[in-house]
Protein backbone atom coordinates (compact mmCIF):
# COMPACT_ATOMS: atom_id res chain seq x y z
CA UNK A 1 0.00 0.00 0.00
CA UNK A 2 1.29 3.49 -0.91
CA UNK A 3 2.21 5.73 1.75
CA UNK A 4 -0.39 8.26 2.78
CA UNK A 5 0.35 11.90 2.67
CA UNK A 6 1.56 13.69 6.09
CA UNK A 7 -1.21 14.40 7.98
CA UNK A 8 0.45 17.33 9.28
CA UNK A 9 1.65 20.53 7.85
CA UNK A 10 5.88 20.69 8.43
CA UNK A 11 6.72 23.33 11.14
CA UNK A 12 9.03 24.77 7.98
CA UNK A 13 5.69 26.12 6.56
CA UNK A 14 5.34 28.47 9.54
CA UNK A 15 8.46 30.03 10.08
CA UNK A 16 11.11 31.33 8.53
CA UNK A 17 13.89 29.07 7.76
CA UNK A 18 16.85 30.93 8.21
CA UNK A 19 15.65 32.24 11.52
CA UNK A 20 16.16 30.15 14.63
CA UNK A 21 13.61 28.09 16.95
CA UNK A 22 16.01 29.77 20.07
CA UNK A 23 16.68 33.09 20.16
CA UNK A 24 19.97 32.75 21.91
CA UNK A 25 24.11 33.41 19.72
CA UNK A 26 27.19 32.44 20.01
CA UNK A 27 30.61 33.45 18.64
CA UNK A 28 31.20 29.53 18.21
CA UNK A 29 28.49 28.97 15.98
CA UNK A 30 28.38 32.75 13.93
CA UNK A 31 29.76 31.37 11.14
CA UNK A 32 27.00 28.65 10.83
CA UNK A 33 24.65 31.32 11.78
CA UNK A 34 25.75 33.30 8.78
CA UNK A 35 25.98 29.87 6.37
CA UNK A 36 22.67 28.93 7.25
CA UNK A 37 21.12 32.65 6.32
CA UNK A 38 23.01 32.59 2.84
CA UNK A 39 21.63 29.01 1.89
CA UNK A 40 18.39 29.83 3.02
CA UNK A 41 18.34 32.84 0.75
CA UNK A 42 19.39 30.82 -2.31
CA UNK A 43 17.11 27.79 -1.15
CA UNK A 44 13.72 30.00 -1.29
CA UNK A 45 14.10 31.23 -4.59
CA UNK A 46 14.74 27.85 -5.86
CA UNK A 47 11.76 26.34 -8.40
CA UNK A 48 13.61 22.89 -8.79
CA UNK A 49 15.00 20.30 -5.84
CA UNK A 50 12.47 22.52 -3.44
CA UNK A 51 11.14 19.95 -1.14
CA UNK A 52 14.54 18.57 -0.22
CA UNK A 53 15.70 21.81 0.06
CA UNK A 54 13.13 22.78 1.97
CA UNK A 55 14.01 20.30 4.54
CA UNK A 56 17.80 20.43 3.78
CA UNK A 57 18.13 24.02 5.58
CA UNK A 58 14.94 23.29 8.27
CA UNK A 59 17.81 20.62 9.40
CA UNK A 60 20.85 22.91 9.19
CA UNK A 61 18.49 25.48 11.14
CA UNK A 62 17.48 22.83 14.02
CA UNK A 63 20.95 22.07 14.03
CA UNK A 64 22.09 25.20 14.94
CA UNK A 65 19.68 25.51 17.77
CA UNK A 66 20.83 21.62 18.63
CA UNK A 67 24.78 23.47 19.23
CA UNK A 68 23.62 26.80 20.72
CA UNK A 69 21.47 24.51 23.27
CA UNK A 70 24.86 22.13 24.23
CA UNK A 71 26.92 25.20 24.38
CA UNK A 72 24.71 26.51 26.77
CA UNK A 73 23.96 23.54 28.54
CA UNK A 74 28.05 23.26 28.83
CA UNK A 75 27.90 26.75 30.00
CA UNK A 76 25.36 26.42 32.97
CA UNK A 77 26.76 22.81 33.79
CA UNK A 78 29.76 22.19 32.92
CA UNK A 79 28.73 18.98 31.25
CA UNK A 80 31.81 17.03 29.18
CA UNK A 81 29.94 15.62 27.41
CA UNK A 82 27.77 18.66 25.88
CA UNK A 83 30.80 20.26 25.07
CA UNK A 84 32.76 17.31 23.45
CA UNK A 85 29.55 17.35 21.41
CA UNK A 86 29.01 20.56 19.75
CA UNK A 87 33.14 21.07 19.60
CA UNK A 88 33.15 18.10 17.33
CA UNK A 89 30.47 19.35 15.12
CA UNK A 90 31.05 22.93 14.51
CA UNK A 91 34.21 22.16 11.94
CA UNK A 92 32.34 20.21 9.95
CA UNK A 93 29.10 21.29 9.80
CA UNK A 94 30.68 24.34 8.72
CA UNK A 95 32.44 22.47 6.04
CA UNK A 96 29.37 21.20 4.73
CA UNK A 97 27.74 24.13 4.79
CA UNK A 98 30.54 25.14 2.79
CA UNK A 99 29.96 22.46 0.48
CA UNK A 100 26.01 22.96 0.46
CA UNK A 101 26.36 26.63 -1.04
CA UNK A 102 28.76 25.37 -3.68
CA UNK A 103 25.10 23.56 -4.86
CA UNK A 104 23.03 26.32 -3.95
CA UNK A 105 24.59 29.55 -5.42
CA UNK A 106 24.38 28.14 -9.06
CA UNK A 107 20.67 26.61 -8.36
CA UNK A 108 18.64 29.08 -7.22
CA UNK A 109 19.23 30.26 -10.85
CA UNK A 110 18.27 26.81 -12.49
CA UNK A 111 14.80 25.69 -13.81
CA UNK A 112 14.50 24.04 -17.05
CA UNK A 113 17.47 24.45 -19.21
CA UNK A 114 19.10 27.78 -19.20
CA UNK A 115 18.23 28.15 -23.27
CA UNK A 116 18.90 31.38 -24.96
CA UNK A 117 19.34 32.41 -28.51
CA UNK A 118 23.00 31.94 -28.58
CA UNK A 119 22.75 28.49 -26.87
CA UNK A 120 24.44 25.43 -28.80
CA UNK A 121 22.79 21.89 -28.83
CA UNK A 122 26.30 20.58 -27.49
CA UNK A 123 25.72 22.18 -24.43
CA UNK A 124 22.60 20.48 -23.46
CA UNK A 125 24.33 17.52 -21.67
CA UNK A 126 26.36 20.34 -19.48
CA UNK A 127 22.99 21.93 -18.63
CA UNK A 128 21.19 18.53 -17.81
CA UNK A 129 24.20 17.16 -16.12
CA UNK A 130 24.37 20.29 -13.79
CA UNK A 131 21.16 19.98 -12.35
CA UNK A 132 21.68 15.61 -12.34
CA UNK A 133 24.31 17.10 -10.27
CA UNK A 134 22.73 19.50 -7.87
CA UNK A 135 19.59 17.22 -7.31
CA UNK A 136 22.40 14.47 -6.21
CA UNK A 137 24.34 16.82 -3.81
CA UNK A 138 21.66 18.49 -2.15
CA UNK A 139 20.19 15.08 -0.97
CA UNK A 140 23.81 13.36 -0.51
CA UNK A 141 24.32 15.94 2.16
CA UNK A 142 21.08 15.83 3.47
CA UNK A 143 21.28 12.76 4.49
CA UNK A 144 25.03 13.36 6.29
CA UNK A 145 23.45 15.92 7.91
CA UNK A 146 21.12 13.62 9.40
CA UNK A 147 22.80 10.21 9.84
CA UNK A 148 26.89 10.87 9.65
CA UNK A 149 28.55 11.40 12.80
CA UNK A 150 28.65 13.70 14.11
CA UNK A 151 25.37 15.24 13.33
CA UNK A 152 23.39 12.07 13.84
CA UNK A 153 20.78 12.53 17.03
CA UNK A 154 21.53 15.85 16.96
CA UNK A 155 18.11 17.25 16.26
CA UNK A 156 15.61 15.38 18.66
CA UNK A 157 12.15 14.73 17.54
CA UNK A 158 12.76 16.19 13.43
CA UNK A 159 10.11 14.90 11.10
CA UNK A 160 12.21 14.46 8.55
CA UNK A 161 12.58 10.69 8.80
CA UNK A 162 12.93 8.11 5.54
CA UNK A 163 9.41 8.05 4.30
CA UNK A 164 8.67 11.76 4.67
CA UNK A 165 12.13 12.28 2.73
CA UNK A 166 11.50 10.13 0.09
CA UNK A 167 8.11 11.65 -0.75
CA UNK A 168 9.69 15.18 -0.96
CA UNK A 169 11.93 13.30 -3.27
CA UNK A 170 9.51 12.08 -5.43
CA UNK A 171 7.60 15.13 -5.41
CA UNK A 172 10.80 17.45 -6.75
CA UNK A 173 10.89 15.10 -9.76
CA UNK A 174 7.29 14.50 -10.30
CA UNK A 175 6.79 18.85 -10.51
CA UNK A 176 10.02 19.57 -12.46
CA UNK A 177 8.60 16.59 -15.12
CA UNK A 178 5.10 18.41 -15.01
CA UNK A 179 7.03 21.86 -15.67
CA UNK A 180 8.93 20.51 -18.47
CA UNK A 181 5.82 18.97 -20.16
CA UNK A 182 4.10 21.87 -19.68
CA UNK A 183 6.55 24.12 -21.34
CA UNK A 184 6.81 21.34 -24.16
CA UNK A 185 3.14 21.87 -25.07
CA UNK A 186 3.88 26.06 -24.78
CA UNK A 187 6.59 25.31 -27.27
CA UNK A 188 5.32 22.69 -29.78
CA UNK A 189 3.79 25.55 -32.04
CA UNK A 190 7.49 26.57 -32.14
CA UNK A 191 8.03 22.95 -34.26
CA UNK A 192 7.92 24.67 -38.37
CA UNK A 193 8.75 21.84 -39.97
CA UNK A 194 5.73 18.65 -40.33
CA UNK A 195 7.89 15.61 -39.94
CA UNK A 196 9.76 17.04 -37.12
CA UNK A 197 6.54 18.11 -35.24
CA UNK A 198 4.76 15.33 -35.44
CA UNK A 199 7.47 13.36 -33.54
CA UNK A 200 7.49 16.07 -31.10
CA UNK A 201 4.11 16.31 -31.00
CA UNK A 202 4.14 12.52 -30.35
CA UNK A 203 6.78 12.88 -27.26
CA UNK A 204 5.07 15.21 -25.67
CA UNK A 205 2.20 12.74 -25.51
CA UNK A 206 4.48 9.98 -24.44
CA UNK A 207 5.92 12.16 -21.47
CA UNK A 208 1.97 13.07 -20.61
CA UNK A 209 0.87 9.03 -20.57
CA UNK A 210 3.69 8.91 -18.42
CA UNK A 211 2.97 11.85 -15.44
CA UNK A 212 -0.67 10.35 -16.09
CA UNK A 213 0.27 7.22 -14.77
CA UNK A 214 2.23 8.81 -11.83
CA UNK A 215 -1.61 10.09 -10.75
CA UNK A 216 -3.68 9.85 -8.10
CA UNK A 217 -4.53 10.38 -4.64
CA UNK A 218 -1.50 9.58 -3.56
CA UNK A 219 0.50 9.61 -6.33
CA UNK A 220 1.94 6.60 -7.53
CA UNK A 221 5.80 6.53 -7.77
CA UNK A 222 5.99 4.33 -10.84
CA UNK A 223 9.17 5.69 -11.91
CA UNK A 224 12.01 4.23 -10.19
CA UNK A 225 15.80 5.66 -9.68
CA UNK A 226 17.70 5.44 -12.17
CA UNK A 227 14.43 5.26 -15.09
CA UNK A 228 13.11 8.65 -12.96
CA UNK A 229 16.32 10.64 -13.76
CA UNK A 230 16.45 9.27 -17.50
CA UNK A 231 12.93 10.57 -18.02
CA UNK A 232 13.52 14.03 -16.95
CA UNK A 233 16.65 14.06 -18.61
CA UNK A 234 14.82 13.46 -21.85
CA UNK A 235 11.89 15.57 -21.36
CA UNK A 236 15.19 18.57 -20.10
CA UNK A 237 16.13 17.71 -23.98
CA UNK A 238 13.26 17.68 -26.10
CA UNK A 239 12.21 21.27 -24.18
CA UNK A 240 15.81 22.70 -25.40
CA UNK A 241 15.00 21.87 -28.81
CA UNK A 242 11.32 23.08 -28.75
CA UNK A 243 12.44 26.00 -26.96
CA UNK A 244 15.49 26.66 -29.09
CA UNK A 245 13.20 26.54 -32.25
CA UNK A 246 11.27 29.51 -31.25
CA UNK A 247 14.55 31.56 -30.44
CA UNK A 248 15.88 31.06 -34.14
CA UNK A 249 15.33 33.07 -36.69
CA UNK A 250 16.96 31.85 -39.73
CA UNK A 251 15.55 29.44 -41.16
CA UNK A 252 19.06 29.11 -43.21
CA UNK A 253 21.21 29.08 -40.21
CA UNK A 254 23.22 25.93 -38.97
CA UNK A 255 21.89 25.73 -36.05
CA UNK A 256 18.12 25.51 -37.71
CA UNK A 257 19.46 22.65 -39.81
CA UNK A 258 20.37 20.57 -36.30
CA UNK A 259 17.79 21.25 -34.99
CA UNK A 260 15.45 19.37 -37.34
CA UNK A 261 17.86 16.75 -38.19
CA UNK A 262 16.80 12.88 -38.24
CA UNK A 263 19.93 11.95 -36.39
CA UNK A 264 18.09 13.55 -33.38
CA UNK A 265 14.69 13.46 -33.19
CA UNK A 266 14.80 9.25 -34.86
CA UNK A 267 16.57 8.08 -31.13
CA UNK A 268 13.81 10.91 -29.63
CA UNK A 269 11.17 9.66 -31.00
CA UNK A 270 12.36 5.72 -30.56
CA UNK A 271 13.21 6.65 -26.87
CA UNK A 272 10.02 8.01 -25.54
CA UNK A 273 8.04 5.32 -27.65
CA UNK A 274 10.05 2.80 -25.23
CA UNK A 275 9.83 4.51 -21.61
CA UNK A 276 6.05 4.77 -22.58
CA UNK A 277 5.93 0.93 -23.55
CA UNK A 278 8.20 0.03 -20.40
CA UNK A 279 5.96 1.31 -18.03
CA UNK A 280 2.46 0.69 -19.10
CA UNK A 281 0.31 -2.00 -17.30
CA UNK A 282 1.32 -4.65 -19.42
CA UNK A 283 4.85 -4.26 -19.29
CA UNK A 284 6.73 -4.86 -23.13
CA UNK A 285 9.43 -7.50 -21.27
CA UNK A 286 11.79 -6.79 -24.10
CA UNK A 287 12.53 -3.51 -23.23
CA UNK A 288 14.61 -3.06 -20.12
CA UNK A 289 16.83 -0.34 -18.75
CA UNK A 290 20.08 -1.35 -19.80
CA UNK A 291 18.55 -0.57 -22.85
CA UNK A 292 16.73 2.09 -22.30
CA UNK A 293 19.83 3.72 -20.82
CA UNK A 294 21.69 3.19 -24.16
CA UNK A 295 19.06 4.62 -26.74
CA UNK A 296 19.45 7.98 -24.51
CA UNK A 297 22.80 7.77 -24.79
CA UNK A 298 22.30 7.56 -28.58
CA UNK A 299 19.89 10.66 -28.00
CA UNK A 300 22.44 12.54 -26.35
CA UNK A 301 25.25 11.77 -28.45
CA UNK A 302 23.59 12.97 -31.58
CA UNK A 303 23.44 16.52 -29.82
CA UNK A 304 27.46 16.39 -29.96
CA UNK A 305 27.46 15.83 -33.61
CA UNK A 306 29.67 18.16 -35.10
CA UNK A 307 26.90 20.54 -36.36
CA UNK A 308 28.86 23.82 -35.84
CA UNK A 309 32.35 25.21 -35.23
CA UNK A 310 31.72 26.88 -31.81
CA UNK A 311 33.98 27.86 -28.65
CA UNK A 312 35.74 25.42 -27.03
CA UNK A 313 34.25 24.32 -23.41
CA UNK A 314 37.82 24.88 -22.10
CA UNK A 315 37.79 28.72 -22.58
CA UNK A 316 34.87 28.78 -19.91
CA UNK A 317 37.28 26.91 -17.49
CA UNK A 318 40.16 29.07 -17.98
CA UNK A 319 39.22 32.29 -15.93
CA UNK A 320 38.43 30.53 -13.27
CA UNK A 321 41.22 29.72 -12.11
CA UNK A 322 44.26 32.22 -11.99
CA UNK A 323 43.10 33.38 -8.78
CA UNK A 324 43.94 30.24 -7.04
CA UNK A 325 47.76 30.52 -8.21
CA UNK A 326 50.12 31.68 -6.24
CA UNK A 327 52.72 35.17 -6.43
CA UNK A 328 55.30 32.72 -8.00
CA UNK A 329 53.25 32.21 -11.46
CA UNK A 330 51.14 35.20 -11.07
CA UNK A 331 52.36 37.50 -13.68
CA UNK A 332 52.64 34.87 -16.04
CA UNK A 333 49.12 33.43 -15.76
CA UNK A 334 47.71 36.59 -16.17
CA UNK A 335 49.69 37.34 -19.68
CA UNK A 336 48.82 33.61 -20.80
CA UNK A 337 45.37 34.35 -19.59
CA UNK A 338 45.12 37.39 -21.97
CA UNK A 339 46.41 35.87 -24.85
CA UNK A 340 43.82 33.24 -24.73
CA UNK A 341 41.50 35.62 -23.94
CA UNK A 342 42.67 37.86 -28.00
CA UNK A 343 42.95 34.51 -29.86
CA UNK A 344 39.09 33.12 -28.71
CA UNK A 345 37.83 36.83 -28.94
CA UNK A 346 39.60 36.95 -32.73
CA UNK A 347 38.04 33.05 -33.43
CA UNK A 348 34.45 34.48 -31.80
CA UNK A 349 34.12 37.36 -34.04
CA UNK A 350 35.91 36.61 -37.18
CA UNK A 351 33.93 34.00 -39.21
CA UNK A 352 36.24 34.10 -41.82
CA UNK A 353 39.14 32.24 -39.83
CA UNK A 354 35.72 30.07 -38.09
CA UNK A 355 37.08 25.99 -38.73
CA UNK A 356 37.56 23.30 -37.08
CA UNK A 357 41.55 23.92 -37.80
CA UNK A 358 41.49 27.00 -36.27
CA UNK A 359 38.98 25.94 -33.59
CA UNK A 360 41.29 22.67 -32.55
CA UNK A 361 44.84 25.04 -32.11
CA UNK A 362 42.82 27.27 -29.68
CA UNK A 363 41.46 24.30 -27.74
CA UNK A 364 45.08 22.94 -27.53
CA UNK A 365 46.37 26.53 -26.30
CA UNK A 366 43.45 26.82 -23.54
CA UNK A 367 44.04 22.87 -22.56
CA UNK A 368 47.29 23.38 -22.43
CA UNK A 369 47.71 27.04 -20.57
CA UNK A 370 44.64 25.01 -18.04
CA UNK A 371 46.61 22.29 -16.92
CA UNK A 372 49.52 24.78 -16.96
CA UNK A 373 46.96 26.87 -14.22
CA UNK A 374 46.04 23.65 -12.32
CA UNK A 375 49.34 22.36 -12.06
CA UNK A 376 50.45 25.74 -10.34
CA UNK A 377 47.05 25.97 -8.40
CA UNK A 378 47.74 22.36 -7.24
CA UNK A 379 50.92 23.64 -6.23
CA UNK A 380 49.88 26.33 -3.88
CA UNK A 381 47.19 24.23 -2.31
CA UNK A 382 49.33 21.20 -1.69
CA UNK A 383 52.33 23.40 -0.18
CA UNK A 384 53.10 21.98 3.30
CA UNK A 385 52.79 23.54 6.65
CA UNK A 386 55.85 25.65 7.04
CA UNK A 387 55.92 26.85 3.38
CA UNK A 388 54.15 29.84 1.53
CA UNK A 389 51.64 28.97 -1.39
CA UNK A 390 53.61 31.87 -2.77
CA UNK A 391 56.97 29.72 -2.80
CA UNK A 392 58.22 32.49 0.02
CA UNK A 393 60.64 30.17 2.26
CA UNK A 394 59.51 30.19 6.30
CA UNK A 395 60.95 27.31 8.24
CA UNK A 396 60.68 23.78 5.69
CA UNK A 397 60.48 24.73 2.17
CA UNK A 398 59.20 21.63 0.25
CA UNK A 399 61.81 20.50 -2.37
CA UNK A 400 61.19 20.88 -5.68
CA UNK A 401 60.87 17.98 -6.65
CA UNK A 402 57.55 17.49 -4.73
CA UNK A 403 55.69 19.76 -6.77
CA UNK A 404 54.44 20.07 -10.35
CA UNK A 405 56.78 21.27 -13.01
CA UNK A 406 55.08 24.32 -13.55
CA UNK A 407 58.14 26.44 -14.88
CA UNK A 408 57.97 23.33 -17.86
CA UNK A 409 54.08 23.53 -18.40
CA UNK A 410 54.39 27.31 -19.01
CA UNK A 411 56.53 27.48 -21.30
CA UNK A 412 54.74 24.65 -23.06
CA UNK A 413 52.01 26.69 -22.83
CA UNK A 414 53.02 29.87 -24.52
CA UNK A 415 54.80 27.61 -27.45
CA UNK A 416 51.12 26.18 -27.83
CA UNK A 417 50.03 29.88 -27.84
CA UNK A 418 52.57 31.14 -30.29
CA UNK A 419 51.28 28.48 -32.87
CA UNK A 420 47.53 28.99 -32.33
CA UNK A 421 48.32 32.56 -33.11
CA UNK A 422 50.03 31.27 -36.05
CA UNK A 423 47.61 29.06 -37.40
CA UNK A 424 44.43 32.03 -36.65
CA UNK A 425 46.84 34.65 -38.07
CA UNK A 426 46.98 36.97 -35.16
CA UNK A 427 50.24 39.42 -35.29
CA UNK A 428 50.91 41.16 -32.23
CA UNK A 429 53.10 44.17 -31.98
CA UNK A 430 55.04 42.29 -29.36
CA UNK A 431 57.12 39.01 -29.17
CA UNK A 432 55.03 36.94 -27.28
CA UNK A 433 58.46 34.93 -25.85
CA UNK A 434 60.19 37.86 -25.05
CA UNK A 435 56.66 39.28 -23.29
CA UNK A 436 56.88 35.69 -21.45
CA UNK A 437 60.55 36.19 -20.04
CA UNK A 438 59.65 39.49 -19.22
CA UNK A 439 56.61 37.99 -16.62
CA UNK A 440 59.13 35.74 -15.29
CA UNK A 441 61.15 37.92 -14.41
CA UNK A 442 58.97 39.80 -12.90
CA UNK A 443 57.63 37.14 -10.67
CA UNK A 444 61.05 35.77 -9.74
CA UNK A 445 62.02 39.60 -8.89
CA UNK A 446 58.73 39.59 -6.44
CA UNK A 447 59.55 36.44 -4.69
CA UNK A 448 62.77 37.36 -4.01
CA UNK A 449 61.89 41.14 -2.75
CA UNK A 450 59.64 38.73 -0.68
CA UNK A 451 61.80 36.48 0.82
CA UNK A 452 64.14 39.69 1.92
CA UNK A 453 62.01 41.07 3.72
CA UNK A 454 60.81 38.20 5.62
CA UNK A 455 64.38 36.53 6.51
CA UNK A 456 64.07 38.27 9.87
CA UNK A 457 63.35 36.22 12.49
CA UNK A 458 60.41 37.25 14.52
CA UNK A 459 60.00 36.40 17.90
CA UNK A 460 57.19 34.45 19.02
CA UNK A 461 54.19 36.10 20.29
CA UNK A 462 53.25 35.66 23.63
CA UNK A 463 50.10 35.72 25.99
CA UNK A 464 48.90 39.06 27.43
CA UNK A 465 46.40 38.92 30.47
CA UNK A 466 44.62 42.46 30.56
CA UNK A 467 42.26 42.11 33.96
CA UNK A 468 40.23 45.31 33.37
CA UNK A 469 38.80 47.87 36.72
CA UNK A 470 36.66 50.60 36.57
CA UNK A 471 37.37 53.26 38.71
CA UNK A 472 39.28 51.57 41.37
CA UNK A 473 41.28 47.91 41.74
CA UNK A 474 39.67 46.41 43.97
CA UNK A 475 37.94 42.78 44.67
CA UNK A 476 37.58 40.94 41.18
CA UNK A 477 38.53 42.79 37.80
CA UNK A 478 35.38 44.26 35.89
CA UNK A 479 36.33 42.12 32.79
CA UNK A 480 39.22 39.62 32.11
CA UNK A 481 40.74 39.54 28.34
CA UNK A 482 43.78 37.46 27.27
CA UNK A 483 45.33 37.98 23.68
CA UNK A 484 48.23 36.92 21.87
CA UNK A 485 50.98 39.69 21.17
CA UNK A 486 54.53 40.46 19.30
CA UNK A 487 56.97 40.69 22.37
CA UNK A 488 58.12 44.04 20.54
CA UNK A 489 54.34 45.41 21.10
CA UNK A 490 54.35 48.47 23.17
CA UNK A 491 51.70 49.75 25.72
CA UNK A 492 50.68 52.50 23.49
CA UNK A 493 49.21 50.24 21.24
CA UNK A 494 47.34 48.17 24.08
CA UNK A 495 45.82 51.42 25.40
CA UNK A 496 44.45 51.75 21.75
CA UNK A 497 42.96 48.53 21.42
CA UNK A 498 41.65 48.79 25.01
CA UNK A 499 39.94 52.24 23.73
CA UNK A 500 38.66 50.28 20.46
CA UNK A 501 36.78 48.05 23.01
CA UNK A 502 35.77 50.44 25.94
CA UNK A 503 34.52 53.86 24.03
CA UNK A 504 34.17 56.90 25.60
CA UNK A 505 37.01 56.40 28.33
CA UNK A 506 38.44 59.33 29.92
CA UNK A 507 42.00 57.69 31.18
CA UNK A 508 43.39 53.97 30.47
CA UNK A 509 46.50 53.10 33.36
CA UNK A 510 48.34 50.05 33.15
CA UNK A 511 49.75 48.49 36.13
CA UNK A 512 51.60 45.45 37.14
CA UNK A 513 49.84 42.94 38.72
CA UNK A 514 49.57 41.81 42.36
CA UNK A 515 52.01 44.74 43.22
CA UNK A 516 51.28 47.24 46.47
CA UNK A 517 48.15 48.72 47.14
CA UNK A 518 49.50 51.65 45.23
CA UNK A 519 51.85 50.21 42.25
CA UNK A 520 52.99 52.70 39.41
CA UNK A 521 51.80 53.31 36.77
CA UNK A 522 53.32 52.23 33.75
CA UNK A 523 54.66 54.41 30.93
CA UNK A 524 53.06 53.90 27.65
CA UNK A 525 56.19 53.50 25.58
CA UNK A 526 57.14 50.03 27.92
CA UNK A 527 57.47 46.93 25.37
CA UNK A 528 55.45 43.97 26.53
CA UNK A 529 59.21 41.96 26.71
CA UNK A 530 60.04 44.12 29.63
CA UNK A 531 57.50 42.96 31.48
CA UNK A 532 57.10 39.03 30.83
CA UNK A 533 56.40 36.65 34.12
CA UNK A 534 59.85 33.94 34.79
CA UNK A 535 58.92 31.91 31.88
CA UNK A 536 59.06 34.86 29.20
CA UNK A 537 55.63 33.67 28.11
CA UNK A 538 53.27 35.47 29.39
CA UNK A 539 51.99 38.85 30.81
CA UNK A 540 49.72 40.14 33.58
CA UNK A 541 48.61 43.81 33.89
CA UNK A 542 45.83 45.44 35.85
CA UNK A 543 44.05 48.06 33.34
CA UNK A 544 42.13 50.54 35.95
CA UNK A 545 39.67 52.34 33.54
CA UNK A 546 38.64 56.56 34.46
CA UNK A 547 41.08 56.46 37.59
CA UNK A 548 40.36 59.75 39.20
CA UNK A 549 43.06 62.28 39.20
CA UNK A 550 45.03 62.25 43.02
CA UNK A 551 44.51 65.10 45.10
CA UNK A 552 48.10 65.81 46.79
CA UNK A 553 46.30 64.52 50.01
CA UNK A 554 43.51 67.25 50.31
CA UNK A 555 40.00 66.04 51.34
Amino acid sequence: MAKSPPSRMSSTLFSDLTTPKLQMRYAATDFIRHLLQHTGAEVSAFRRNCQVSYRLVEQIRDSYDALNKLIENAELTGSWEDYEKYNHAIDPLEELLLKILEVTEPEHKEYLLPVTSTTTLGLFKGFINNWVDHRNNIRTYFDQLRKDEPFKGLVIGSTNDDDEINTAQSHDDRALLQGLLKAIATNLPNVKRENTKLKATQAYQDLQSIVALQSGNPPQDILKEPLRVLTIKYAMIIYGLTELMGLTTDPDSELDGQLYAASVWDPAEKLSTNIHAHLRPKKDENVNLAQLQGMYDVLEKALEGDFSVDMPEAYYQLFKLVGKIGRAYHAQSILLASLCYDAASKFDKDSAIKNNTTRNSLENALVKTIKAFQAAGLSAESAPKGSSQNDVAEKNPAPNDAQPDCATLYGESINVIKKCFSTMSIEPDFDLLERFQDAQTKDQKRVQEVKLRLEKTTPPPVNLMLKVYIKEKSGEPNKSESVKVPQTTRLSYIKWIVEKGLPGTSSICFERHGEATQPAELPLDTKISTLLNADNKECILDVVVDKPKPTNGAQ
